[in-house]
């Protein structure tokens, strides 16, 4: 059963394809307008490539197809053209000379509208939301010009790449069946691994070149209906995904051969390598968090009493602590990396927390499902202690901290509209 990922409630429920079992449970498409670029020129009756997609104004053919010689469009930037049929020409014909100007090239092959509701670019102010839908996986490229967006929103183009710095949409990528779940970066930041609940193909991974767009391959999970989480080794030369059932599961990324993988019982919400590389974290359903050695597969850490509702466990920078989700009281855990010891437990959170992120070694920045995000400082003890708090006003799931540690990009919702905001730290 998948844990649903709801606003502002605490439920179970179950969102299969295409049907909403559950009150609540948000899976809307959010369809907005198209992006009224200027198309590209046909010639010889051959659909040419499209530039940026969308309604354009239409080329000259020559020799065009009688429709205005205008290409058939292509992938321009997100990785599809983005709406626009070709334009018919004046005068033109199969063999005709010139065709004339179209009344809308450049239109994609099936090219289809934006889905980002008035998304076209996003602000990245402190605090404001951009409404551009259920967002659950956030992740910025590691030299932090990019952000990478992952919506539970039931529909194509569910994954977009936004340049942070004027907010503009770069791309816009098919996400995972009826929901995208976690985003990634790889750490040479030239790929995006995406993962999500699987939609009539069973897919459940795929992996994108930045750069075009373009799909590089899909990764065969063995993870039920959904890979709920995917991350890249340090070195960028592995991927783990978890999800629904079956199996942890350790790709190699240069051609997507699986190496092995790791049998777990129980549905698996995180995975997280440490900072050498040597250690996969893993936090289930099952309010367990393991640590498995790598590439061994072998269980070296049981941490007992992490949260069963979207558990999360983390390793520190230094590789010296785990911060985890917490059983007990919605709270935020410390342990011992090394032996397992519970070192803390914080109290804070009114809901299930879903995410916990490392700010270096000394700061913790935790959010849970009412919208609450909590920053803990280490003290002069050594122990952690609440410093900070906002509210999304809606439920915060995947959080992704900048390279330079000054800002987090997560899910939020502000008047009953779903998007994403950038809080300063």
């Amino acid at each position: 059963m998948k844990i649903q990922r709801m606003v502002g409630v605490s439920v179970v429920g179950m969102c299969a394809a295409g049907a909403l079992v559950m009150v609540g449970c948000d899976e809307r498409v959010l369809i907005g307008n198209m992006r009224p670029d200027t198309g590209v020129t046909g010639y010889g009756g051959s659909p040419d490539v499209g530039g940026i997609g969308g309604s354009g104004a239409g080329g000259d053919g020559i020799g065009g197809s009688g429709v205005g010689g205008a290409g058939a469009g292509g992938a321009g930037v997100g990785g599809r053209a983005v709406g626009g049929a070709a334009g018919f020409g004046i005068g033109g014909s199969a063999f005709g000379g010139f065709g004339g100007g179209g009344f809308g090239g450049g239109g994609g092959h099936g090219g289809s509208p934006v889905n980002t509701a008035s998304c076209p670019t996003i602000s990245t102010a402190i605090n404001q939301v951009n409404p551009c839908g259920h967002t659950s996986g956030v992740a910025y490229s590691p030299d932090g010009t990019l952000l990478a967006t992952g919506n539970m929103s039931n529909q194509t183009g569910a994954v977009h790449i936004w340049r942070l710095s004027d907010g503009l949409l770069l791309r816009e990528l098919d996400g995972i069946g009826s929901s995208t779940y976690d985003v990634a970066f790889s750490p040479d930041g030239l790929t995006l691994a995406v993962v999500g609940f699987a939609g009539t193909d069973g897919v459940t991974a795929k992996i994108y070149d930045v750069a075009t767009g373009a799909l590089i391959r899909t990764l065969p999970t063995h993870s039920g209906d959904y890979s709920d989480s995917v991350a890249f080794s340090p070195d960028g030369s592995v991927i783990a995904t978890g999800g629904e059932t079956g199996a942890i599961e350790i790709w190699r990324a240069s051609d997507g051969v699986l190496l092995f993988s790791i049998p777990y019982a129980a549905s698996v919400h995180n995975v997280h390598f440490s900072p050498s590389g040597a250690q996969l974290i893993s936090g289930g359903v099952d309010q367990r968090a393991t640590v498995w050695n790598i590439p061994a597969g072998a269980a070296a850490l049981t941490l007992n009493g992490i949260a069963d509702e979207m558990a999360d466990a983390t390793f520190s920078p230094d590789g010296s602590q785990i911060a985890s989700t917490s059983s007990a009281g919605n709270g935020v855990r410390i342990w011992d990396a090394a032996t397992g010891t519970l070192l803390q437990t914080m109290s804070g959170h009114t809901s299930f927390v879903s995410s916990v992120v490392w700010v270096g070694n000394d700061r913790i920045i935790s959010g849970d499902w009412q919208g609450t995000v909590i920053s803990w400082t280490r003290t002069t003890t050594g122990a952690f202690a609440q410093s900070q708090s906002w509210n999304t006003g809606g439920q915060v799931l995947g959080i992704a901290l900048s390279p330079d540690h000054t800002r987090v990009a997560l899910g939020a919702a502000a008047g009953g509209i779903q998007g994403f905001e950038f809080l300063g730290l």
